[in-house]
């Protein structure tokens, strides 16, 4: 094996139990655990890239208005930052310029109700309440941007009850319109999806105005942001403003139209009753290949993360050689609530060169059409030895 140059900072020094790697955090640790497993000492070599995949706007803000995009460096993820910095937090579309102020911002229930209703900041604040870690992935993400836009945050509001609470509908209500303010599209917002109320409250939806402990930024629709839940990231309106109530034949917004293909409906309907609702399936991802020595023995670490669907996620198998057998990852822990969870895999290569990691789950009543599709099929090349 070829001695590759490292600095304090490429060396971490890891503890191996029975249950595979454990990750001491902090230099302190490292020391204790140095002094304690003299012997089971190992040293990270390198971090292997993944094959033929883009790193455009990870970690870094690309772009105006409408056009912005930041993506999470998803490489970085451990056990400690699960829960994303606002900071680091990705952006599929930055603020757009012209909107009304902050101070004044009222959220309008009108449409097909017996009396319009207005909620202004300091009333939906009144109603917030911790809504726990919920994932959001943009139906976008792909590995132009190392699959990195999604993220998961701690968020406070008003659940959607609360807020239709009161409201009587009048015939022939039937749908609901979450619209956001965007005056970058004119009268009819792009930024928009239309909904059932059985899909607001079985969610668990919520008008969210903070984030992480903090006022929600502007970035990520401040003062008022739809929170779903278990849904892609095109449905969780930002800037909202107004909750219309509609017929039946409501015709799907324009933002139903442009996610229609990335959230699997069936062309580009033309009525929103038509859209099947756009949840997640389950996913298991990796994000990072750890190339590892312990003494002369090399080794790997493949860590990924598992998200997506409403039930709770089996244990995923794995497989770096399409005629070789699925084996279960070592380590995994399912989710406990609508974010994701880390899981890791000790992998020894045969050969040097290319290798797919090929991830699914075995239960074949499970809905995963991303992962089956190989939408988040990932490479690396192994070096020579």
């Amino acid at each position: 094996m070829r001695e590759r140059p490292r600095s304090r900072r490429q060396v971490l020094r890891w503890g191996l139990g029975s249950g595979g790697l454990l990750l001491l955090d902090g230099l302190a640790a490292q020391r204790r655990a140095m002094a304690s497993q003299q012997g089971n000492a190992v040293e990270l070599l390198d971090v292997i890239p993944f094959a033929d995949e883009g790193r455009n706007f990870v970690s870094f803000m690309a772009g105006e208005g409408r056009n912005g995009r930041r993506a999470l460096d998803l490489t970085r993820l451990t056990s400690k930052n699960l829960v994303t910095p606002i900071d680091q937090f990705f952006v599929r579309t930055r603020q757009p310029s012209g909107l009304d102020s902050v101070g004044d911002w009222k959220v309008t229930i009108d449409g097909l109700v017996e009396e319009p209703k207005t909620l202004d900041l300091e009333q939906l604040e009144a109603m917030a309440v911790p809504q726990g870690a919920q994932l959001l992935e943009c139906a976008g993400s792909s590995r132009n941007s190392g699959f990195g836009l999604m993220s998961s945050a701690e968020w406070h509001g008003a659940p959607i009850t609360e807020v239709l609470e009161g409201v009587k509908l009048r015939p022939p209500a039937a749908r609901v319109l979450v619209e956001g303010l965007d005056p970058a599209t004119g009268a009819f917002p792009g930024g928009n999806w239309i909904f059932t109320v059985e899909d607001l409250v079985g969610a668990g939806a919520s008008l969210v105005t903070r984030m992480n402990g903090e006022p929600l930024p502007e970035v990520h629709g401040r003062p008022v942001r739809l929170v779903l839940p278990g849904w892609f990231g095109c449905c969780w309106v930002k800037w909202v403003n107004r909750i219309v109530f509609l017929p039946d034949d409501a015709e799907a917004t324009s933002q139903m139209r442009e996610f229609a293909g990335r959230t699997h409906q069936r062309g580009m309907p033309k009525l929103a009753r038509e859209y099947i609702p756009a949840t997640m399936d389950p996913v298991a991802l990796p994000v990072r290949v750890e190339m590892w020595r312990r003494e002369d023995d090399i080794f790997y670490r493949v860590v990924g993360v598992v998200w997506g669907g409403l039930d709770p996620i089996p244990r995923p198998v794995v497989r770096f050689d399409p005629s070789g057998p699925f084996t279960p990852v070592e380590n995994f822990e399912p989710p406990t609530t609508s974010t994701w969870t880390l899981w890791s895999h000790l992998w020894r290569p045969q050969r040097a060169g290319r290798h797919a990691i090929e991830l699914r789950f075995e239960d074949p009543s499970l809905r995963a059409r991303r992962m089956d599709s190989g939408f988040y099929l990932r490479s690396v090349v192994i070096p020579e030895a």
